[in-house]
């Protein structure tokens, strides 16, 4: 059992190494893989100490995804299926009914997987009170109700959660312009100059051809999965701002559902299961890695008589070298043959 132990140590801190070194490389997406894979694996071995080590690479990844995403500046509303990885562009996503939770998601795993930075929110129908339930989707589930973004009533008409937050209310332009790639106002291209009243032009057969059929249309071999999300945002949109805090709320409330006084075991559980459904959170990252040092001091959870015996540590990474630790260098950089590769999903264990 030892060896094996060792073994599958030293193989989540190769995993480790490897993310060290795409995060120095600015490859946040391959960072953030071998951290979660890594970190999958320390928690099926109850490795706190490695766990937490874990989190401040995973955390810092999460971070510069999270900056570059809010920095395009760009907001999509997404009410029908996920659209294809084409079409996935930078910024912030948000997933309306009749969607729901578990579609926003899907939706964040679809940008991960297509290496689209994105922060994703997913909000209900509203409430009676004119408040937005926004919840997050994972083994559990988080919800905060914030105010609706451009709803402005009188302050006596005000209810108490949005005088609480009087800035989230504020209106947001009417049908502002989305731009893929910042640029200077200066440089927008001149309008064209108004052209002249052309005569009526004859009168042609109502049956359709090339010519005339929109290019907008779309053909039957087109997926119904492949529109781009609504790139025309209405007034009523929620700016970028209203993204950042909300998510700050919503992993708030994560981290306040978790009771301080369970063992540091138990609330590694917890924060673990919340962290998976609420990713977009420096917070709850920090107070997961707090309970995992924690729980270094702590006596291992007992186990109820007659039950198993543990998990084999060599479970987590099937196989000698030949698993896909070792054998994945599409997750490494091409240029750097001595980095490890990750370790392999939990489904594939």
């Amino acid at each position: 059992m030892k060896p094996k132990l060792a073994g599958a140590s030293d193989r989540i801190d190769q995993a480790m190494q490897a993310a060290s070194e795409a995060l120095v490389r600015r490859r946040y997406f391959e960072c953030q893989r071998l951290c979660l894979r890594a970190l999958a694996a320390a928690h099926r071995l109850h490795d706190y100490e490695r766990m937490a080590r874990i989190l401040l690479p995973l955390q810092e990844a999460r971070r510069h995804k999270r900056d570059t995403a809010t920095d395009a500046g760009a907001v999509y509303v997404l009410t029908g299926p996920i659209p294809a990885p084409a079409n996935l562009r930078p910024g912030c996503y948000l997933v309306e009914p009749p969607r729901v939770g578990m579609d926003g998601a899907l939706l964040r795993e679809a940008l991960d997987a297509a290496e689209v930075p994105a922060l994703v929110l997913t909000r209900e129908p509203l409430t009676r009170t004119g408040l937005w339930p926004v919840v997050a989707h994972g083994p559990v589930t988080v919800r905060v109700r914030v105010p609706a973004p451009a709803r402005r009533p009188e302050p006596w008409a005000m209810p108490e959660a949005i005088r609480a937050h009087p800035h989230l209310v504020a209106p947001t332009p009417a049908r502002p312009e989305l731009v893929e790639h910042s640029a200077d106002a200066s440089q927008a291209p001149p309008k064209p100059p108004p052209q002249q009243q052309q005569p009526p032009a004859p009168r042609r057969s109502r049956k359709p051809t090339a010519a005339t059929t929109p290019t907008a249309t779309p053909t039957p071999e087109q997926d119904e999965h492949a529109a781009a999300p609504d790139t025309s945002p209405m007034a009523d949109l929620p700016p970028v701002a209203w993204f950042i805090h909300t998510a700050e709320l919503l992993g708030d409330e994560a981290i306040a559902s978790v009771a301080q006084g369970r063992p540091a075991a138990a609330r590694v559980e917890e924060l673990l299961q919340r962290l998976e459904a609420h990713p977009d959170h420096e917070k709850l990252h920090q107070r997961l890695e707090e309970a995992c040092r924690a729980a270094i001091y702590e006596p291992p959870p007992a186990r109820p008589a007659g039950s198993e015996t543990p998990d084999d540590p060599a479970d987590d990474f099937p196989g000698d070298p030949a698993d896909e630790l070792a054998n994945a260098p599409a997750d490494l950089p091409a240029d750097d043959p001595g980095t490890t590769p990750h370790a392999p999903p939990r489904g594939q264990r």
